[in-house]
């Protein structure tokens, strides 16, 4: 780890410890925890006054971790694993569930339905293959173009980059609180989605209820909830340098960025935390449905 440290977190090796580094905002003890959760409205920092330009929190998997997982499997398997991450990444736009099938469809054609989606099952390795592949590549992406990154979470000392002094790390996986409280003094939360496409990260709105910019890769669901450049930043997996030209407009045009943190908080309030899920559950008739 280079010698900038996560103000958020205080020292390298404090953990949130360090409440005097935070002031009340980030207080980590039990009670102030609970006294917060009982909030109706949590302390929301103005953009302007937080201190972390842009966080990931989230881990890095290694290839090496990654590849462990089938390391016992046939040499011909683990070549169809690899050639369909191979055409996941040179087709990012694909949906992961939708390829997997397709895939077992040409290689078994002669397989009962019912063992695709057992199968399916089994190709963890495909996801966790492109999705590290992407969150380093988006991670490396900013930090070589000269921002300053904080990731909240292990293993980022082994992304290999051309300019690791500006990648500051923990160095260790954190609990999900210390990731909010990251977030919390955030101005960008960097957010890449998994291939499934019906869907969101929770990082996604997460970020948002925080008050910070959500910056992140669409997916269909996304598009129907949210607006890019209103409530989030958008960057494509297709045009890699697209999250360079989000991030230098959102850091050229501070009202935009503090519109759109104010926004995507006020959205995330109203559309998506569990309260208003269940809320939106219950009103749409599905509990009287499962009743009857």
């Amino acid at each position: 780890m280079n010698d900038d440290t996560i103000p958020i977190l205080g020292r390298k090796t404090d953990l949130l410890t360090d409440a005097d580094s935070l002031g009340d905002h980030g207080k980590c003890s039990q009670e102030n925890d609970i006294n917060r959760s009982q909030e109706n409205e949590r302390p929301v920092l103005s953009i302007d006054d937080r201190t972390i330009d842009i966080v990931f929190a989230a881990n890095l998997v290694t290839q090496e971790g990654i590849d462990k997982s089938i390391e016992g499997a046939d040499p011909e398997y683990r070549d169809f694993l690899h050639d369909i991450c191979k055409q996941m990444i040179a087709h990012p736009d694909l949906v992961l569930e939708d390829t997997l099938y397709s895939r077992l469809i040409e290689e078994f054609p002669d397989e009962p339905e019912d063992s695709y989606p057992e199968a399916m099952f089994h190709m963890v390795y495909v996801d966790l293959y492109v999705r590290s592949h992407f969150r380093a590549r988006a991670v490396r992406t900013l930090v070589d173009a000269g921002f300053k990154v904080y990731c909240v979470g292990q293993d980022w000392d082994k992304l290999e980059c051309a300019h690791p002094e500006n990648l500051i790390h923990t160095d260790i996986m954190l609990t999900s609180a210390d990731c909010i409280r990251a977030l919390e003094n955030s101005k960008i939360s960097l957010n890449v989605m998994p291939h499934f496409k019906a869907g969101a990260h929770d990082r996604v709105f997460s970020s948002m209820l925080a008050g910070c910019v959500s910056l992140t890769d669409p997916s269909e669901y996304l598009d129907e909830v949210i607006k890019p450049w209103g409530d989030y930043a958008p960057f494509t997996l297709d045009e890699p340098e697209s999250i360079i030209h989000s991030v230098c407009k959102l850091r050229s045009d501070r009202t935009l960025m503090s519109h759109i943190a104010e926004t995507g908080r006020k959205k995330a309030q109203e559309s998506f935390t569990w309260l208003a899920t269940a809320n939106r559950i219950l009103s749409g008739g599905i509990y009287e449905k499962e009743k009857t």
